[in-house]
């Protein structure tokens, strides 16, 4: 029997691969560090949990997987990080924190792999160097498998360049200096060359990694999903003919672009266009930038539930993201019947059809963008049918054909 382990020191999609490499009877082990199982810390203090964090503790699970095939380690560690990244001042501590997580639970995923002889070992980006090290040492018969899910930072930072070069700014290089460290950059480059298969979820994503290894041959793109049960179509049509609704969901920060979206909005009559951010304000100057403008609308975070009712409350969707590996919010407003303009860099831009659900364009061109949003406002009569072919396109963009997708391709990996 074929044995694989899922591991993440947090969650992101990885539930959807062990589901996945479940459903094949491959799952050898989930491996993480907070899970709702019988004696873990959280399922004993799980009811004094303040409700605002208690939800999102509880996403930790899936009935789908046998609960014995989840493994939970330093799960006192990864507590203790998320208490100290809540305070503030405490920023470096939490950063030094989450470093010495990341690397104990590498390593302890290794040895439980090694000690298992298990065949294969997914592990997700920025998490993988110490137990791939480990394991490319000991147990080279193990593949070690990248599951990819945003884009190489090592290309990122060129991006930001360019940014920074074209509109005479250093903003991304203060608010992301991370990336111009030596031994970051080190660790990006070690992770790429310890990795024997990537999984990709976007064309835009899988070029970032040829970035920096242009003779990559084993991997494979795999989009994620949606699940059109809790992002619907609008069962009502109603335009407002005077201006267009435009809504962005995320972080308010730079490298989602909104310095670019922000600065054209702010250029365009504010009875022809409104704009609608939803999502926490990471970097504030840009809400202080922009708030006095009555066009412009800071919502602030709206918990999941509410999302659907805000993408119905708007006319099209804009993603002007500078690097993300795949962007479910497009996928989200596709499915709730929202054309999109999008980001070449979104991951998500590979759903986009020029003229039929939307439009892609290129992140550092503020006037191409300015270009997309006119053309909305003169081509009012095109949202109905452009909204019923942006529900039509994510049919192709279900969890079922990821998993189906995922599964298949890790048992090529273990027969090749």
């Amino acid at each position: 029997m074929n044995k694989v382990i899922v591991a993440h020191p947090s969650k992101q999609h990885s539930l959807h691969t062990a589901m996945a490499i479940e459903s094949k009877n491959m799952l050898h082990s989930y491996i993480t560090t907070i899970y709702q199982k019988k004696g873990t810390i959280i399922s004993l203090f799980i009811h004094i949990i303040p409700s605002k964090y208690r939800k999102k503790v509880s996403s930790h699970y899936c009935e789908d997987l046998p609960i014995d095939k989840i493994i939970v380690i330093d799960e006192f560690l990864s507590l203790l990080y998320l208490f100290i990244s809540r305070i503030k001042g405490l920023r470096y501590l939490s950063k030094w924190l989450y470093l010495y997580l990341v690397n104990s639970f590498g390593v302890k995923v290794a040895d439980y792999a090694i000690k298992n002889n298990v065949d294969a070992v997914i592990m997700y980006d920025e998490t993988s160097v110490s137990c791939f090290k480990i394991l490319k040492e000991k147990a080279p018969k193990i593949k070690r498998i990248l599951d990819v899910s945003t884009v190489n930072r090592l290309f990122v930072k060129r991006i930001y360049e360019e940014d920074m070069l074209k509109y005479h700014h250093d903003l991304l290089r203060k608010r992301f200096s991370f990336l111009w460290k030596k031994k970051n950059i080190k660790y990006y480059h070690e992770e790429i060359e310890l990795t024997d298969f990537f999984i990709f979820p976007s064309n835009f994503v899988m070029n970032s990694y040829k970035y920096s290894n242009s003779s990559m041959k084993n991997y494979k793109i795999i989009p994620y999903g949606v699940d059109a049960t809790l992002f619907k179509g609008k069962s009502v049509f109603k335009y407002d003919y005077e201006k267009i609704k435009l809504i962005f969901v995320g972080q308010i920060s730079l490298y989602k672009g909104l310095h670019h979206l922000l600065s054209v909005i702010s250029q365009i009559d504010s009875n022809k266009v409104e704009l609608s951010l939803v999502g926490p304000i990471v970097d504030y100057a840009l809400y202080v930038k922009y708030r006095s403008y009555k066009h412009i609308h800071f919502e602030g975070f709206v918990p999941f539930a509410q999302l659907q009712e805000y993408y119905h409350n708007a006319d099209v969707f804009v993603f002007p993201t500078l690097g993300e590996g795949f962007g479910l919010v497009v996928l989200e407003a596709l499915s709730c019947g929202l054309p999109v303009i999008c980001s070449q860099n979104a991951g998500g831009n590979d759903c986009i059809k020029d003229g039929y659900n939307g439009f892609v364009y290129n992140p550092l061109n503020e006037e191409e963008l300015r270009y997309k949003i006119i053309w909305f406002i003169e081509n009012k009569c095109q949202l109905r049918q452009m909204s019923v072919n942006a529900q039509k396109s994510v049919q192709y963009y279900t969890w079922e054909k990821y998993s189906i997708s995922v599964s298949e391709y890790v048992r090529e990996i273990i027969y090749e």
